[in-house]
C-alpha cells in the first residue's frame, strides 16, 4: 500500500495539481489497515507541504513497470487489459493499433456522454478485452513543469517567503518558540526540476530491442559495439 500510496501521490500532485488532501481522505477510506498518522503524514509529505517533504517523484508508468514488471497485477485488477504483453500493459496507449485491436481492447476519451467509471468503461461482455480510457495527461513533463512553477511561486510570494531560509530550505516555528530546518526536496532548494524516475533498458521504448527483425538485428549490433 505504500508504494500505491507514492505513486499515487506523485501523480494527483505532480501531474493533476490536486490538493493532497484527497488523495489522503480516499486512501484512508478505503486501506482496510488505515492509520490516521501514518496515512496523513506521507500524503502531506507528498503534498509538498509536509515537514519532510519526499526527495522523488515517482513516474506513473515507470513506477507501475518497476514494482509489476511482468503486469500481473495489471491483470488481476484491469482484466480488460490482461491479452497485451508486459511491455506495453502499462501504458496500452502506446501499443500499435494492431496489437490493442487483437486484445480486444478499445481506447476512448471521456467526458459527459462517457464518464470515467466502470459503468461506461470495463471487461467486455465475453471477458476479453473490453473498453479503456485514453490518458488525461498527454505530456507529463510539462505537466510537472507547471506544478513546480506553482510551488515556487508560493515560496516567493509575501506569505511563502519569509518561511525561506537563505539556502533554499524551508522552516517551521514550534510551540516553544524554536525554529527548526525542514527537509526540502532539492527541486525547490535548487529552483529547477531535477528529481525525475527513469525507466530501466528492458521497459525503455527507447532502449528496448525493437520487435522489427532488422532493426533488431541493428540493435544488437550497437550493443555488442559498445561491448
Amino acid at each position: 500500500p505504500n508504494y500505491a500510496r507514492h505513486v499515487a501521490a506523485s501523480f494527483l500532485v505532480e501531474h493533476l495539481r490536486l490538493d493532497w488532501r484527497h488523495g489522503e481522505a480516499w486512501f484512508h477510506d478505503t486501506l482496510v489497515d488505515a492509520d490516521a498518522a501514518i496515512n496523513a503524514f506521507m500524503w502531506q509529505n507528498g503534498g509538498v507541504s509536509g515537514v519532510d517533504q519526499w526527495n522523488f517523484v515517482m513516474h506513473p508508468v515507470h513506477a507501475a513497470k518497476a514494482c509489476d514488471p511482468e503486469g500481473d497485477y495489471v491483470r488481476r485488477w484491469v482484466p480488460e487489459l490482461a491479452m497485451l504483453p508486459k511491455e506495453h500493459i502499462h501504458a496500452p496507449w502506446a501499443a500499435p493499433g494492431g496489437m490493442t485491436a487483437g486484445a480486444g481492447i478499445s481506447l476512448v476519451h471521456c467526458g459527459p456522454s462517457r464518464p470515467r467509471s466502470h459503468a461506461a468503461l470495463g471487461l467486455a461482455p465475453g471477458g476479453v478485452g473490453g473498453t479503456y480510457p485514453r490518458r488525461i495527461v498527454e505530456d507529463l513533463t510539462k505537466a510537472r513543469k507547471a506544478a513546480h512553477a506553482a510551488v515556487l511561486a508560493v515560496r516567493a510570494s509575501p506569505e511563502g517567503r519569509p518561511y525561506v531560509l537563505a539556502d533554499g530550505s524551508e522552516w517551521l516555528e514550534l510551540r516553544d518558540g524554536r525554529k527548526v530546518r525542514l527537509i526540502t526536496r532539492a527541486d525547490f532548494r535548487e529552483g529547477k526540476l531535477q528529481t525525475f524516475q527513469t525507466p530501466d533498458e528492458f521497459r525503455d521504448p527507447r532502449r528496448r530491442r525493437p520487435e522489427d527483425p532488422f532493426r533488431g538485428i541493428l540493435h544488437d549490433a550497437a550493443k555488442a559495439a559498445e561491448a
